[in-house]
């Protein structure tokens, strides 16, 4: 349910990422925070305490979508 959760926030920074910057740079980072999601899921499984290396590379992953979504749109509204 977590993933889920996240997915609701992601998506919509992902598009406008993709929109705004690059569709290219959209995918790459999405298949990151992709990765850092299962990578979370399974060690959550295994043994809750070792879930942290995962959360961080989705929330990074995310992070960065946010980030160069914003300066895309900024931009474009700049310019």
């Amino acid at each position: 349910m977590n993933t889920i959760e996240n997915t609701v926030a992601f998506l919509p920074v992902l598009w406008v990422f993709a929109i705004f910057l690059s569709s290219l740079w959209a995918t790459g980072i999405g298949c990151v925070w992709l990765l850092g999601r299962v990578w979370y899921a399974r060690a959550y499984a295994c043994d809750p305490k070792t879930r942290g290396k995962g959360f961080l590379v989705s929330m990074l992953a995310f992070g960065a979508l946010a980030l160069g979504g914003a300066w895309g749109v900024l931009r474009g509204l700049l310019v």
